[in-house]
């Protein structure tokens, strides 16, 4: 999930060492409302999936967005 983790650094505006799955608004005052849509849009085309609504509500966190993606990848 290194790309995953360069497109956290990059729409954050952190070091890519940085990034861990505790990374989420709570802790990291970039990750506002508008920059949580630029995540979910450069995500989507950067990785090519598709997120619903309920998944964009629930990336709370790296490791949020990371479980969303794999689940995803899985399910086909």
């Amino acid at each position: 999930m290194d790309k995953l983790r360069d497109i956290f650094a990059r729409v954050l505006s952190l070091a890519t060492e940085k990034v861990s799955d505790e990374t989420s608004p709570r802790v990291c005052p970039t990750w506002d409302s508008f920059n949580h849509l630029l995540l979910v849009v450069a995500i989507e085309k950067e990785m090519e999936v598709k997120f619903t609504v309920i998944d964009v509500r629930r990336m709370n966190s790296f490791k949020d967005v990371r479980e969303i993606i794999l689940r995803k990848k899985t399910e086909g």
